[in-house]
């Protein structure tokens, strides 16, 4: 009891522990955690808590004498403490006995979901600007389909922890850390050296994302949040100093979830400009194959045959009308015949995505894929930003098989299917 009571351990938890409630490691972890946001605080009760901790103890095998011992050599800045500590943080004994609690705790921030947010937001920046590179300079979407968007990912991380050591070189920050008021620097309050700064993010792919490698970087996180929170030292940490934020922490939760709704919504406002027709307002012909073309190249988009579209120009020769018509006779002798959703798709957001009122943010592209792909084989009409979208169907010796969306001869009947989508300017 006496031990607990030096280290600080409230009587409530005393009563738990005696009473088998609660772990001791958790006890400890809490004590940790409160000497570091109250620096007024002592600090050798956290330097035995953690010691403590990393031997294992129970309440049940605790050694009091020992601990006991060992807050009387620290408190005589005693040799035993910086001897033991010193080979874990990679630094000379006398660092550690002039850094007292500072070179052992200096690198522990046991904020898991804090620091996980911190370099989702680092995350974040950084795809917005490569996504925002490659739709503006290289003229296509990264993330058009799921065989690119993985590499993609991979492709981001490695820029990422390219970049973040120059950061921490520079500034001893990133603008995730930035935002949550957390500064990197060594043990001596100096900015790390560069290659400090890189063995750092190393450590950091190798011990906190595992690689990238799928399942083992699972483990990899909950491991790591697991040290995180109960206050153990990240391997990525091993000889820094962690300036703990001076913002109030609902402050600091606030700007975090405010920056990372902010990127999320300027990369998807973005995308959906830059997905607009490059032609707008009244268009010609050939306007309009050259807007196909953008769309097609922009989604990745693939067609089995080239579609060929009926236009319809008025006496100035702006196209007022797209038709997309498709016919099967006995004579074609089609067994199957699959729904041509893409081609459709293409001419609707050619045609009306050039019109001047047409707004990508309020534009229900969803509902708009989701009717199309959904009544292939059937009649319906839509409106949106003054262009009517229509689709009549004529349909015999077929039916529909409505897992796989496609419609299948039957074995008694003429067969005969007919199918004309047409996007018209309303005025």
């Amino acid at each position: 009891l006496l031990l607990l009571k030096v280290l600080g351990v409230s009587d409530d938890r005393i009563v738990q522990l005696q009473n088998g409630d609660i772990f001791l490691s958790d006890v400890l972890a809490e004590r940790i955690r409160d000497v570091m946001n109250n620096p007024e605080d002592t600090t050798q009760c956290a330097i035995v808590c953690q010691n403590i901790k990393q031997e294992g103890a129970s309440y049940e095998t605790l050694e009091p004498d020992k601990y006991l011992e060992h807050i009387n050599g620290l408190k005589a800045s005693g040799g035993r403490f910086a001897d033991d500590v010193a080979p874990a943080l990679n630094v000379e004994p006398e660092t550690v006995r002039e850094d007292g609690f500072a070179a052992f705790a200096a690198g522990i921030y046991a904020r898991p979901f804090l620091r996980y947010f911190a370099r989702s937001l680092d995350l974040a920046i950084y795809t917005l600007l490569l996504n925002s590179f490659c739709r503006l300079v290289l003229g296509f979407d990264p993330t058009s389909n799921s065989y690119t968007l993985v590499a993609w990912a991979y492709f981001v991380y490695i820029v990422m922890l390219a970049v973040e050591p120059v950061w921490i070189h520079l500034l001893g920050t990133t603008p995730g850390k930035w935002i949550t008021g957390v500064r990197i620097t060594d043990l001596n309050g100096e900015k790390l050296s560069w290659s400090a700064a890189y063995v750092r993010s190393f450590r950091l792919l190798r011990f906190g994302m595992g690689f990238m490698i799928p399942i083992y970087n699972i483990f990899r996180m909950i491991r790591s949040f697991s040290d995180c929170r109960y206050g153990r030292i990240l391997p990525w940490d091993l000889g820094t100093s962690i300036d703990r934020p001076k913002w109030p922490s609902a402050a600091r939760n606030i700007a975090l979830i405010a920056a990372l709704l902010l990127i999320g919504g300027l990369d998807k406002i973005g995308n959906l400009y830059l997905e607009l027709p490059k032609n707008r307002g009244e268009i010609t012909e050939q306007e309009f194959f050259d807007n196909c073309a953008h769309i097609v190249k922009y989604d990745s988009i693939t067609f089995k045959d080239v579609p060929e579209y009926k236009v319809s120009t008025d006496i100035d020769g702006h196209v007022w009308k797209v038709s997309y018509e498709i016919e099967y006779t006995e004579e074609d002798k089609a067994e199957y015949i699959y729904k041509h959703y893409n081609e459709m798709l293409v001419a609707f957001l050619a045609l009306a995505g050039a019109q001047k009122d047409f707004n990508p943010v309020v534009f229900e592209y969803g509902n708009v894929s989701k009717i199309i792909s959904g009544n292939c084989f059937a009649d319906y009409e839509y409106e949106f930003g003054g262009v009517k979208m229509t689709n009549e169907v004529t349909s015999t010796g077929y039916a529909r098989n409505i897992l796989a969306d496609y419609l299948y001869r039957l074995p008694d009947g003429t067969p005969y299917f007919k199918q004309t989508f047409t996007v018209r300017i309303k005025n």
